[in-house]
């Protein structure tokens, strides 16, 4: 089985929003921590235009900026294939976010990611972004 999917991480002062998946058997990897704002694509759809309609769907925010920083290309533990794009975007800090899937959301640090029960590659992903965003940030503020 192969999977296209997309997500945008919402970054904001130096942690990752995340989601608790709910805990339920008929879906993979429940009750982990995995992107709010995550998910597979529709048919015809973009990799940005399926991260956009999952972060909207997932929490209400609508993005407005978001950034590429990755893609990767794993196979779970299941044996599914899946080819996957990253962007962050750094929260507004005005649009209230909804947990509208899975049983809440939170801003996560690098250390407290560190010490999650994850989705498989969310970890990595999520800290990643934290990074190239503070990054980026730092170059922009710096001229």
């Amino acid at each position: 089985m192969n999977i296209r999917s997309a997500a945008i991480i919402l970054i904001f002062e130096g942690k990752a929003l995340l989601q608790l998946r709910d805990d339920s058997p008929n879906i993979s990897y429940p009750n982990t921590w995995g992107f709010a704002g995550g998910g597979h694509m529709d048919e015809g759809e973009t990799f940005l235009l399926a991260a956009q309609r999952e972060l909207k769907e997932e929490t209400g925010y609508v993005s407005k900026n978001p950034i590429e920083f990755m893609t990767t290309e794993y196979t779970l533990p299941n044996g599914t294939h899946v080819k996957a794009v990253r962007f962050y975007e750094h929260y507004d800090g005005m649009q209230k976010l909804n947990c509208y899937e899975g049983q809440k959301i939170t801003f996560a640090s690098p250390e407290e990611i560190d010490t999650m029960n994850m989705y498989p590659g969310v970890g990595e992903a999520a800290k990643l972004a934290i990074e190239k965003a503070t990054k980026n940030t730092i170059k922009n503020i710096n001229f």
